[in-house]
C-alpha cells in the first residue's frame, strides 16, 4: 500500500501587507490557469475580501461571490434605517435565528453600486441588560422599532 503525499504550502508576509492584497494574484493565477469548467461556483471571502479590487475583478470574470464588508460610515448608515423601519423593511427568515433583507448600496472607493444582503439576528434578553450599558459601536448592535437589540452582519 503506497502512502499519498500532502504537500502545503504556506506564504508569509509582514504584518502591514492584508491576506487579501498579497493573495489575490495567486487566486487569480490558480484560476485563470484552469478551463472554466473547473472553477468554483462561488468564491467566497472574509471581510478583507469585500473591497473593489477583489468584487470587481470577480465581475470581469464572470465569478459569483460572497463577501462579508466591514462596518463602514455607510454601512452603518444602511443598518440605521432598516432599524427604523423594523419589521416593515422586509425581512425573511434565513435560518438558525437570522433574518436577511437584500438591498443596494455603492460604498466609497466602489465602481458601482452593489446588492448586499443585511442579516439580524435578534439578541437573547439576558444579553441587552448588559449591553445597555455598554456603548455600542455603529452597525454592530442596533436597537429596532418595537426596542428589541440586534446584531447584524453585511454580505
Amino acid at each position: 500500500m503506497s502512502a499519498a503525499k500532502l504537500v502545503l504550502k504556506v506564504d508569509t508576509e509582514a504584518d502591514n501587507h492584508s491576506a487579501s492584497s498579497y493573495g489575490r494574484e495567486g487566486i487569480w493565477g490558480w484560476l485563470d490557469a484552469r478551463d472554466r469548467e473547473d472553477w468554483p461556483t462561488l468564491l467566497r471571502g472574509d471581510i478583507a475580501y469585500g473591497n473593489e479590487n477583489t468584487m470587481a475583478s470577480c465581475e470581469q470574470r464572470g465569478l459569483a461571490y460572497l463577501f462579508k464588508l466591514r462596518q463602514s460610515q455607510r454601512v452603518g448608515d444602511l443598518l440605521g434605517k432598516l432599524a427604523g423601519q423594523g419589521n416593515k423593511a422586509g425581512w425573511s427568515p434565513a435560518g438558525k435565528g437570522w433574518e436577511g433583507v437584500s438591498q443596494q448600496i455603492q460604498l466609497q472607493g466602489w465602481s458601482a453600486a452593489r446588492r448586499v444582503v443585511v442579516l439580524r439576528r435578534k439578541l437573547a434578553a439576558s444579553n441587552t441588560a448588559e449591553l445597555a450599558q455598554q456603548p455600542l459601536l455603529s452597525g454592530m448592535t442596533l436597537e429596532h422599532r418595537g426596542g428589541d437589540l440586534y446584531e447584524h452582519a453585511v454580505l
